[in-house]
C-alpha cells in the first residue's frame, strides 16, 4: 500500500496536461495518495511557477492529517517513498551546491518539496507565498523561496538526497533516481536568463 501519512500534490496548466498523466501514472504504480489540479492557463512560465506557495498552502489546508510532497508535473516517482515517513525536520528539499561568478552557492531544488503538516510547515510556506506576490516579473519559485529562507524561525530542515529530485539527463551522479525530474519547461519562453545574485546574497560559502 501507499505510505500512510503523505500525500503527493501537483498542479499544471492546459499545456502541461498530457505530462501531468504521465506523472499520476507513476503515481498510481506505487499506490499513492495523490491531488492533480489543472489550473488555468498562466501570462508567462515564471508566474506559473510563483504559484507554487499558494499551492502548497491550498493542499496543507485541503488534508490536514496528511503531509504534503509536492512534485513538479513533469516528475516521476521512480521507487518507493516510504523512507520519506521517517524523515525529521519540518522541510525537505535538495540543495544543489554550485560554482557561480568564482564562488561556492547552494541552489535550492523545488521540484521535489517535503511540507511537514505542522505550524512549521504552514510559516514555510506563508513565507514562501509572501515573497511570491512581491515577487519581479521574471522571479521563479526558487527566487522567492530563497528570500523567504531569511524570515523563517524555528523551522527545521532536512537535505534530500539528489535521488529524490534527479535531473533525467544528469550523468555525473550515482544512485538510482527515486524521483525523476524530466525538465519539460525547457521548450518554454522565458523572460530572461536568471542571475545569480540572489543565490550569492542567502547561499554564499
Amino acid at each position: 500500500m501507499g505510505q500512510q501519512n503523505i500525500i503527493v500534490c501537483a498542479y499544471y496548466t492546459p499545456d502541461y496536461a498530457g505530462t501531468a498523466a504521465q506523472l499520476k501514472e507513476t503515481l498510481a504504480q506505487y499506490h499513492l495518495r495523490m491531488h492533480l489540479e489543472e489550473i488555468p492557463a498562466v501570462s508567462n512560465w515564471e508566474a506559473g511557477t510563483r504559484y507554487k506557495p499558494e499551492f502548497i498552502l491550498k493542499c496543507l489546508r485541503s488534508f490536514p492529517e496528511l503531509n504534503i510532497l509536492y512534485l513538479d508535473a513533469d516528475a516521476r516517482v521512480r521507487s518507493s517513498l516510504s523512507e520519506l515517513e521517517n524523515m525529521r525536520g519540518d522541510i525537505a528539499l535538495h540543495f544543489r551546491p554550485m560554482i557561480k561568478g568564482g564562488r561556492q552557492i547552494l541552489r535550492p531544488c523545488a521540484g521535489t518539496v517535503y511540507v511537514r503538516n505542522n505550524a512549521a510547515g504552514y510559516q514555510f510556506a506563508e513565507a514562501w507565498y509572501s515573497e511570491a506576490t512581491i515577487a519581479n516579473p521574471e522571479d521563479v519559485d526558487e527566487d522567492c523561496l530563497m528570500r523567504a529562507f531569511t524570515k523563517l524561525s524555528g523551522v527545521t530542515f532536512t537535505q534530500l538526497p539528489e535521488t529524490y529530485c534527479r535531473i533525467f539527463d544528469r550523468k555525473e551522479v550515482f544512485g538510482q533516481p527515486i524521483i525523476e525530474h524530466m525538465q519539460a519547461s525547457r521548450g518554454k519562453k522565458r523572460l530572461r536568463q536568471r542571475g545569480v545574485r540572489s543565490l550569492l546574497r542567502f547561499f554564499p560559502f
